[in-house]
């Protein structure tokens, strides 16, 4: 008897536990109502809802969600993901909020397919809206066990192999990003550097296309950072263009964008106030191009070396070779603030090859449309507040070795000189020599000499900056078309210049009008 009794103990004792397991870890208990919590804690705060295949709820603080899916009100599917997982701060207690401190997404796609609204604004299906911005703002109207105060503690973020794409309207390419790959770590720093901030770790890697680490501390309160090490690399290319939005992608292509950049940041930021930021940045760019129009800007190097404290900017080291020429900033200076009112920049510029400005070249036999070696040096200054009516500068332009028949002044000058037919040869022996200085109402021309093969001539004048001309030229046609300036052009040139001067006016970007003053009236 005592037998059947302690049996039927036993049976009743693991038929108790089998259906503890069921209805506390099965169907109707602890594993669902974890999962329909966490759940719970997204739908508030988003419009589409959230589906998955299967979940687990590994004891006792995580949660697995399978083959999840984010459908938007339209029954557009905005997301899908192979692998969500939360991780919770600590075991779920019923009438408890659940607290959540890591968060995994694996192979996610973010699908943003474009439309035209009815008033021809372009939407993307499903993500307008997608946030419930009134239940983010008004946390006293959402239930408690949902407020993201009670709710989020998150300590770590991470976003493996996940990608974008993006259906745009019209006919324009596709945008795809795929290979996303995020590691965040986000700690509580309260201890040294007082409340509101947080330890921040973070890595976004699209090797070789772009890759972003960050460490350093962040206060959400007050936007200031403190920035251990920022480094942005950057390579950007045919390869690269499809990871950009499409109308990027169309600029990209028509622009030719390209090269590598590699970015170094250190320091103290303050959005709130910059003046208050002290940091350094440094810039490297290899094999840059960029083209616009018919021209072409190839960059063989960009070193540039910034810092920042007390309220300025201050460049230490601005070097480029480009255009088989240099580059060179010997002083850069910008004050930031709002009682700041000084900007300063010195340039120095050797050895540019104006033929390689060009973004096609010349038809086989056929000279270029310009050509010659350019060289610049000056400084400018202004009140960065207000810098087109307070800039002041000066500078020298000198052109060597060149062909400058094409150029706008040379151009109006042969028509009024009725030379028109002899500016048209090979040589390379054209000059220019500008002096001028710069003011609110644009650049005055104190000297502005130009010499080519069939004229030669000397003026002052004005540009304003909205580039339109006013110089006056005295000059005159040169006899030997092998001679540059010599002496005999020389005298020819003092004694046409007594007697004839030439005005030349009008906007750069259309014909030149020129206005021929007999001696000089």
């Amino acid at each position: 008897m005592i037998r059947k009794i302690l049996a039927g103990l036993v049976v009743l004792v693991a038929a108790s536990g089998v259906f503890g397991v069921l209805v506390v870890r099965g169907t109707f208990g602890m594993d669902q109502w974890v999962v329909r919590q966490v759940v719970t804690i997204f739908e508030t705060y988003i419009h589409p809802t959230i589906d998955f295949e299967r979940f687990n709820f590994s004891r006792p603080k995580t949660v697995e969600l399978l083959g999840a899916t984010l459908t938007a009100e339209d029954g557009t599917r905005v997301i899908e993901a192979r692998r969500l997982l939360v991780q919770l701060a600590k075991r779920p207690k019923r009438g408890e909020p659940i607290v959540m401190e890591r968060i995994e997404i694996e192979g996610a796609r973010v699908l943003m397919d474009a439309y035209l609204s009815e008033d021809d604004e372009l939407n993307l299906r499903g993500f307008v809206p997608f946030v419930k911005t009134q239940n983010v703002q008004n946390q006293s109207e959402v239930a408690e066990n949902v407020r993201l105060s009670e709710v989020l503690q998150i300590r770590k973020l991470m976003i493996r192999d996940s990608s974008i794409e993006y259906d745009p309207v019209l006919d324009l390419p596709n945008m795809v990003i795929d290979g996303l790959e995020l590691d965040m770590d986000v700690q509580p720093d309260n201890a040294d550097n007082g409340p509101g901030w947080y330890a921040l770790g973070f890595k976004i890697d699209r090797s070789p296309l772009l890759d972003i680490d960050f460490q350093g501390e962040i206060n959400l309160d007050t936007l200031e950072a403190h920035i251990e090490a920022f480094t942005l690399d950057v390579v950007m290319g045919e390869e690269a263009y499809t990871s950009l939005p499409p109308r990027m992608q169309e600029l990209a292509r028509n622009h030719e964008i390209r090269g590598r950049t590699h970015i170094v940041t250190k320091g103290f930021t303050d959005a709130d106030d910059p003046s208050k930021s002290a940091f350094t940045t440094s810039i490297r760019i290899e094999d840059g191009n960029f083209a616009t129009g018919d021209l072409r800007f190839p960059l063989e190097e960009l070193v540039l070396d910034v810092e920042v404290h007390d309220g300025l900017v201050l460049l230490d080291r601005a070097d480029a070779k480009l255009l088989s020429g240099e580059l060179h900033l010997p002083t850069g200076m910008f004050e930031i603030g709002p009682d700041r009112d000084e900007m300063l920049l010195e340039w120095e510029i050797r050895g540019i090859d104006l033929q390689r400005l060009l973004r096609e070249r010349a038809p086989e036999g056929e000279p270029p449309f310009v050509a010659g070696i350019f060289s610049s040096f000056g400084q400018v200054g202004a009140d960065p507040r207000d810098i087109m009516d307070t800039i002041e500068g000066s500078g020298e332009i000198h052109v060597v070795d060149g062909r400058l028949v094409n150029s706008p002044s040379v151009q109006a000058l042969s028509r009024a000189m009725n030379i028109v037919g002899r500016v048209t040869g090979t040589t390379y022996s054209d000059s220019a020599d500008v002096v001028f200085t710069a003011g609110p109402d644009g650049i005055d021309m104190s000297t502005f000499k130009v010499a080519t093969t069939a004229l030669a001539a000397e003026g002052h004048g004005t540009l304003t900056w909205g580039w339109v001309i006013d110089v006056l030229f005295s000059g005159g046609p040169i006899k030997s078309l092998g001679n540059k300036l010599g002496l005999v052009g020389q005298g020819i040139n003092n004694v046409a210049g007594r007697i004839v001067k030439y005005r030349v006016y009008g906007p750069l970007d259309e014909e030149l009008s020129v206005e021929v003053k007999p001696l000089g009236f």
